[in-house]
């Protein structure tokens, strides 16, 4: 049984939503190709709340400082 790797996106106010939304989707197809969870995503901010992308499409996000990070997480900012 593989372990389940944690993805964390770090975002902020005019992030490119398409650096979220397009890994996401690429970390959400294998999960449901494998038919089991391989990875977990999540999205990070320095404050945590909603962030605004460049677009104009508000995230919410979970703060940085209360978080957590793990020497295994994947990190994409």
């Amino acid at each position: 049984m593989q372990k389940k790797r944690r993805i964390v996106f770090l975002a902020y106010d005019g992030f490119e939503l398409l650096d979220l939304s397009g890994p996401s989707a690429v970390f959400s197809t294998a999960n449901v190709l494998s038919r089991a969870t391989l990875y977990d995503t999540v999205i990070a901010s320095p404050r945590g709340g909603r962030v605004v992308a460049s677009c104009g499409v508000g995230v919410e996000t979970v703060s940085c400082a209360r978080f957590g990070f793990r020497a295994a997480d994947t990190v994409l900012a």
